[in-house]
């Protein structure tokens, strides 16, 4: 009602749950493509797969860390299968992290989708520019913006523009018309 919501909260707690899910799926899988993969796959299909996980995980820990602030940061659930003592990353080592995850998702995405839906280099590129302008307020000292990161929100942004062959709609109405 007041916009204020407690750790009882039920939503809070399933959508951390939901996040962690994510994190956790991107990891599991991670682990099997390089443990399982097998000669079947072949090398541009595991690339591009493991940059999308990459890119999920990466997305899931920013909502984690816009939400809930400092979290642990988990690569592989194997690794803390029984630890129970694991330990929160600070707020500017998660956004670390999850830029350094979006940039190698984005250096291994294809530019064209392989099938409608599918994420691609522009994609990832766009949360980048993204991440950038948040952590630019984020790691901001003395009250200034981090310079560095809102020239490379700028740098991002401007490649999905000028190189991703998208375009804006229109109006904010043809974000709901279905094709």
């Amino acid at each position: 009602v007041l916009f204020n919501t407690t750790g009882d909260n039920g939503e809070n707690g399933a959508s951390w749950r939901a996040f962690f899910n994510v994190v956790g799926q991107s990891n599991l899988f991670l682990y099997n493509i390089k443990r399982y993969g097998g000669d079947n796959v072949s090398p541009q299909v595991r690339k591009t797969a493991i940059a999308e996980a990459r890119f999920m995980r990466a997305l899931a820990y920013r909502f984690l860390v816009m939400n809930w602030g400092p979290v642990p940061v988990i690569e592989n659930n194997f690794d803390h299968l029984f630890d129970t003592s694991i330990t929160r990353n600070t707020v500017p080592s998660v956004w670390r992290f999850i830029t350094r995850e979006m940039r190698a998702a984005a250096a291994d995405l294809p530019e064209t989708a392989a099938q409608e839906g599918r994420l691609t280099k522009w994609a990832a590129e766009g949360m980048l520019a993204r991440f950038y302008l948040t952590r630019a307020g984020v790691e901001a000292t003395g009250g200034q913006r981090n310079q560095q990161f809102l020239d490379s929100a700028k740098y991002y942004a401007a490649r999905v523009i000028t190189n991703s062959g998208k375009k804006l709609l229109p109006d904010y109405y043809s974000l709901f018309k279905h094709p």
